[in-house]
Order: C-alpha cells, then sequence, then structure tokens
C-alpha cells in the first residue's frame, strides 16, 4: 500500500509537469489538483495493486513524450522507451503507448518545420524510433521474465504458459469467456454506462466533466487549426 501511495504521488508531480509544459504554470497545478481528488486514484492508492505502478510508468511515458514533441533529444527518447517498458511490464496493454512516438514526432515536425531540411530529419526520427524500440525490449526483458522461458536474460524465446495466461484475460475482458464479474455488463448501454461510471465514479464530476469538455474543445481547435493547436495533438 506504501508503493502504490508513493506512486500516486509522483504521477501527481509528473502531471503537473505535463501540463506545465503544454499550457503554462496555472494549468499544470489545475491538473495535479483535479488528478489528487480522482475518487479511483485515491481508492487504488489504498491497496496493493498493479494499477498505480503502471500508472506512474504511463504517466512518465507520457512526459517524455510531451518532452520529445518539443525538444526531440536523444535521452528523452531513451527515458520514454524505458518508461514504456515499464508501464508494458506492469500491464502488458499499456505497450500501446508507443503510439506515442508518431506522435511526437509530428508534433516535433509542426514545431520545427520552418527551422529544418525534411530528408535528414527523417532519417533522424527514424533512428530515434528504432532506439525507442530497443529501450522498450530491454526494459520489458528485465521487468517481465515470466514472459521469456529463461532462466538466462538472454532467453528471449517466449513463454507459452505466461502467453496463455494473457490470451485466457484477454478473453476474460471481452466477453468471449463467461466470467462472473462481466455479469454486471449485462443488458447494458455498450457507451453510455460506462462513461457515467467513469465520470460519475471513476473520476468524479469535477475531473470528468472537465476531462471530456477540454478533450472536445482541443479536438475542435485541431480540426480548425488554431493558433496552438499541435499542442492538443
Amino acid at each position: 500500500r506504501i508503493v502504490s501511495a508513493l506512486a500516486d504521488i509522483i504521477s501527481v508531480l509528473f502531471l503537473y509537469s505535463i501540463g506545465k509544459l503544454l499550457y503554462g504554470l496555472r494549468v499544470g497545478l489545475l491538473a495535479a489538483i483535479l488528478y489528487a481528488g480522482t475518487v479511483a486514484v485515491v481508492q487504488q492508492a489504498h491497496f496493493f495493486t498493479v494499477d498505480s505502478v503502471a500508472n506512474l510508468f504511463a504517466t512518465a511515458a507520457i512526459y517524455f513524450a510531451v518532452k520529445m514533441s518539443k525538444y526531440d533529444g536523444i535521452y528523452n527518447q531513451i527515458f520514454f522507451g524505458v518508461m514504456v517498458g515499464a508501464a508494458a511490464a506492469s500491464r502488458i496493454n499499456l505497450v500501446s503507448l508507443i503510439d506515442l512516438v508518431p506522435l511526437s514526432i509530428f508534433c516535433h515536425y509542426e514545431h520545427t518545420k520552418d527551422r529544418i531540411k525534411i530528408g535528414p530529419w527523417m532519417m533522424l526520427m527514424c533512428s530515434r524510433f528504432v532506439l525507442v524500440g530497443m529501450s522498450v525490449i530491454v526494459v520489458f526483458r528485465v521487468l517481465q521474465p515470466y514472459a521469456f522461458v529463461g532462466p538466462s536474460i538472454f532467453d528471449i524465446a517466449p513463454n507459452v504458459q505466461w502467453i496463455d495466461n494473457i490470451l485466457e484475460i484477454k478473453g476474460q475482458m471481452s466477453g468471449d469467456v463467461d466470467f462472473p464479474p462481466n455479469h454486471q455488463w449485462t443488458d447494458r448501454k455498450s457507451i453510455i454506462f460506462p462513461w457515467i461510471n467513469m465520470v460519475r465514479w471513476g473520476m468524479g464530476p469535477a475531473l470528468g466533466l472537465t476531462a471530456w469538455l477540454g478533450l472536445l474543445i482541443g479536438f475542435v481547435q485541431i480540426i480548425r487549426q488554431k493558433s496552438g493547436w499541435a499542442i492538443h495533438v
């Protein structure tokens, strides 16, 4: 429980830094305050589960993705890869954070396109992508040994039992397998019911409504390509 609480406290600091980098001090403080009062976050901080730790690594990965979009930098790429690898080792579905690499590259191009030559810049970005991928693989191999046969760290053949476990969990989450906790979803509206639970109980109305309203406004400004729209991306 102490580990979970510390992980969430550090997540607050990363979230503050993300808001400050993108929109300034006041937005960073507001984001941190809203997050610190989030119902689900406060609840998970009281339990020893993977969620708080995985959330810390995911938030840190987003922070370094933001730094990549603004400043590029080889260290930002390495730290991003390390955080994604650690997040995926905590919860395998968080490997999807790798999608932030092309997004951050696109945003960096928007910030610097008037000062760069596209050919050398694209070669540099491709090398960065490879660097991120290598960082993810190495960290995942070290922090999630159950996914590999072992016993040596250089034994990278996949563990069949681990893969079977993941596929079993996937079936339970998708509803393909009859699983008692999934009965709560029976005869529920597929989008409305989870949205209400997210906003009312998970995030709480303050953060839930603020986040969705901000998402809508940002999306509209991206479509219209208003000033600073790449920041929203």
